[in-house]
C-alpha cells in the first residue's frame, strides 16, 4: 500500500496505510492507518494507528490500541494497552494492562497492574496484582492477594485471602472477609472461616489475639488504653467489670464527675459525684458463719475479732441499720457479769447485757440484736465489743461459732 513501510527482517507485511513494520519476522501491520509493528515475531497491528513494539504472537486488533512486547497478549479494545507479560487481554475502551499473566481487563478504563489470572470485569476497575483476583463493580478495587473479589460498586479489598466485597461502598480484608452489603467494613484475622456481614453499614472485626487501640499487647476481645466516650445508652450482655481499686484511683472533682470503680477493700462500687465519692445504692454485708469463738477477761471495751465492717454511705438522708445475732456466754451467769455493745464510728448504739441465771457457771443464749441510727454520708465502721464486769469471770461471743450474723444495710424510712 502506498507510503507503507518494511525497513528489514524476513516475511513482514505492511498493507495498511502508512503503515510500518520495522524487522523481525512474520509480522504484519494492516490497520487502515499508520499501523506499527516495531519488530519480534508474528505480532499483528490490525487497527488503525494501532502498535505492536515487540515480542511474539501479539495481536491488536482495535484502533489506537497498543502493545509493548511479551507473547500471546492482546489488545482489542478501542486505545487498549498491554505493556508486555503472557497471554494477556485487554479488551475494554481505554483498558490497560500492564504485564503478568493471563489476565484480563474487560471493561472500559478498566486496568490490571500484573499477577497471574485477574480480571478486571468492572467499568473504571483496578487489580494491583496476585492471583485469580476478580473486580466485577464499577470502580471497584483489588489490590492483590488470592482470590479475592471486589463486585460491588465502589468496593474495596486492599489484599489477603478469598475475600469478597460485593455491597456498594464496601470493604474486606484479611482473611475469608465478606462485607456482604453496602457500606460495610469487614476484617477478618487468619481464622479459616468465612467472617460474613449481617447488615448495611456495619464495621465489623474478628481479632481472636484482641482489638488494641493505644496497646500493642490487648488483654482482652477489646483494650484500650487511655478514655473512652460514649454519648449514647451502653448495653452489655454477660456482665460489666469496672476497675478494681483498694482506693480512689483518681482524685474526685469536678473533672472526674461520673467516674466509677469497684472498691475491694469494702467490696462496694463508687462513684464521683463531682466532691465526694459515694456508694451505688444499698450495702449488706453478712458474716453468717465461720467466726470463731472469742473469750475475754478484760474489764475495759475490747474489739471482738471478726465482728467489724465498714461501710460506705450513699446519701445524708438514709439511715444505717444494723443487725447482730450470736450465741454469747458469761460465767458466772448472773445478770451483770458481762456486757456486750455495737459502736458505729466509737459512740455506742446498740447494748446488750449478759447473764440473768444462776449465780455460779456459765450460761449461754442466743439473741439477735438491732439498732438503727442516722449517718452522714461517707465512710463508717461499725464494731461488737465486750467487756467482764466486777465480780465476773470470764465472757465468750460466739460459742461454737453457730448462728454468726453480723449485718450492715442503707435503708429510707
Amino acid at each position: 500500500n502506498s507510503d507503507s513501510t518494511v525497513s528489514g527482517g524476513s516475511d513482514n507485511i505492511a498493507s495498511g496505510n502508512a503503515a510500518m513494520v520495522g524487522g523481525g519476522d512474520s509480522n504484519t501491520a494492516n490497520g487502515t492507518n499508520y499501523a506499527t509493528v516495531s519488530g519480534g515475531y508474528s505480532n499483528l497491528a490490525g487497527g488503525s494507528s494501532s502498535t505492536v513494539s515487540g515480542g511474539r504472537l501479539n495481536t491488536v486488533n482495535s484502533d489506537y490500541a497498543t502493545i509493548g512486547g511479551g507473547q500471546y497478549n492482546t489488545a482489542s479494545g478501542h486505545q487498549a494497552t498491554v505493556s508486555g507479560g503472557y497471554s494477556n487481554t485487554a479488551s475494554g475502551m481505554d483498558s490497560t494492562i500492564s504485564g503478568g499473566y493471563q489476565n484480563q481487563a474487560s471493561a472500559n478504563h478498566a486496568t490490571v497492574s500484573g499477577g497471574y489470572s485477574n480480571i478486571a470485569s468492572g467499568g473504571d476497575s483496578t487489580i494491583g496484582g496476585g492471583h485469580i483476583n476478580t473486580a466485577s463493580g464499577a470502580y471497584a478495587t483489588v489490590g492483590g492477594g488470592f482470590s479475592n473479589t471486589a463486585s460491588g460498586w465502589h468496593s474495596t479489598v486492599p489484599g489477603g485471602r478469598q475475600n469478597t466485597a460485593s455491597g456498594y461502598y464496601s470493604f474486606a480484608a484479611g482473611r475469608q472477609a465478606k462485607a456482604n452489603h453496602q457500606g460495610t467494613f469487614v476484617w477478618a484475622d487468619s481464622s479459616a472461616a468465612d467472617f460474613n456481614s449481617t447488615g448495611n453499614n456495619q464495621f465489623l472485626i474478628r481479632a481472636v489475639g484482641g482489638v488494641g487501640i493505644g496497646t500493642t499487647s490487648p488483654a482482652a476481645k477489646l483494650d484500650v488504653s487511655g478514655s473512652g466516650r460514649f454519648t449514647d445508652v451502653l448495653s452489655t450482655e454477660g456482665g460489666l467489670k469496672l476497675e478494681n481499686a483498694g482506693s480512689a484511683p483518681v482524685s474526685c472533682d469536678s473533672t472526674n464527675t461520673g467516674y466509677t470503680y469497684f472498691d475491694t477493700t469494702n467490696n462496694i462500687f463508687k462513684g464521683c459525684d463531682g466532691t465526694k465519692w459515694v456508694s451505688w445504692g444499698k450495702q449488706n454485708l453478712v458474716f453468717s458463719t465461720g467466726l470463731s469463738s472469742v473469750y475475754t477477761t478484760s474489764t475495759s471495751w475490747l474489739d471482738i475479732s471478726g465482728r467489724q465492717l465498714i461501710i460506705d454511705k450513699k446519701d445524708d438522708s438514709s439511715w444505717l441499720k444494723v443487725t447482730y445475732s450470736d450465741t454469747l456466754g458469761s460465767n458466772p451467769g448472773n445478770y451483770d457479769t458481762c456486757e456486750w455493745r455495737i459502736t458505729l464510728d466509737g459512740t455506742e448504739i446498740v447494748h446488750i447485757m449478759g447473764g440473768g441465771q444462776s449465780a455460779s457457771g456459765w450460761h449461754m443464749w442466743h439473741a439477735t440484736h438491732t439498732g438503727v441510727v442516722s449517718a452522714s454520708a461517707g465512710s463508717h465502721t461499725i464494731k461488737l465489743q465486750a467487756k467482764l464486769k466486777s465480780g465476773g469471770t470470764q465472757c465468750v461471743t460466739g460459742y461454737n461459732a453457730q448462728g454468726n450474723l453480723l449485718m450492715v444495710e442503707e435503708i429510707t424510712l
